[in-house]
């Protein structure tokens, strides 16, 4: 779990993060895009779009002196209620006192006590995106009610702050494929947003429901269109359980091992 952390940059309430590509060492071209990365489904986008969370960086680096010594009460809340509520969990934690690595002279988020990774087993090597983006689309969604003010997941980030084009490809060294990066506003970790008053009453994860396949067969995408891979072909009358979408009319599904997308017009709802 290396530097996920951000300074404050001009122009549009934006954050530079080591990972990303102005900060990029690496070749030119930054990331090489991987099918299946974290995109939000047309409906958290929208809401999504409406969320405002300042940026808030954890201040000077200060030898170590400003490190908060472990994770706030608000950061940890979230982590347990994560844990509790999405399948997939297998820990959280993230606490670090130490520089932030796109400016040493700062303190990494992770060392104010705000920021957790939330640890989420890849499948064959890859994101399992069936689990993970039900967490960060719920984390997306309710942004302003926690505060949330940062998401990594899945080679994508997606900033409160900004203004347009929340959510970005994510070109850094470490893809964020086995956890998700949350950053909490400094009102967030001390539990006085919204969620914290009214956590009896915090909106659900969303459910896996179930759905027939109509078609003679239906192709498994890597992706939500035509243009991605076959995954595998599934056959008439087969169940599917559905993980998210739609997205452009097309479903995240999960049929036997395999988890990819298919088109919602040959799906019995």
């Amino acid at each position: 779990m290396v530097g996920e952390e951000a300074v404050e940059v001009g122009g549009d309430n934006d954050v530079l993060h080591e990972d990303d590509p102005a900060y990029d060492d690496g070749p030119a071209g930054g990331a090489v895009y991987v099918a299946g990365a974290w995109a939000l489904p047309a409906s958290t986008k929208a809401i999504g779009d409406t969320q405002y969370v300042a940026y808030t960086g954890a201040g000077p680096w200060n030898n170590g002196r400003n490190c908060g010594g472990g994770l706030l009460a608000g950061t940890r809340e979230v982590g347990d209620f994560v844990k509790a509520n999405f399948a997939g969990v297998t820990s959280y934690g993230g606490y670090a006192c130490r520089r932030n690595t796109a400016n040493s002279a700062e303190l990494s988020v992770h060392g104010s006590g705000r920021a957790i990774d939330i640890m989420i087993p890849t499948v064959g090597g890859t994101a399992d995106n069936a689990r993970g983006d039900l967490i960060a689309n719920f984390l997306v969604e309710n942004a302003e009610k926690i505060g949330v003010q940062f998401i990594i997941w899945d080679r994508s980030s997606w900033g409160a702050s900004r203004s347009t084009s929340k959510l970005r490809a994510y070109t850094g060294p470490v893809p964020h494929i086995d956890h998700i990066h949350v950053e909490l506003s400094p009102q967030g970790s001390r539990r006085e947003t919204e969620w914290f008053s009214d956590t009896g009453n915090a909106p659900p994860p969303p459910v896996a429901d179930t759905a027939t396949i109509t078609a003679t067969s239906l192709n498994l995408r890597s992706g939500p269109s035509t243009s991605y891979g076959v995954l595998t072909s599934m056959p008439h009358g087969a169940t599917v359980t559905i993980n998210q979408g739609p997205s452009n009319g097309w479903y995240n599904v999960s049929y036997g091992s395999k988890t990819g997308w298919c088109s919602g017009d040959y799906l019995d709802l």
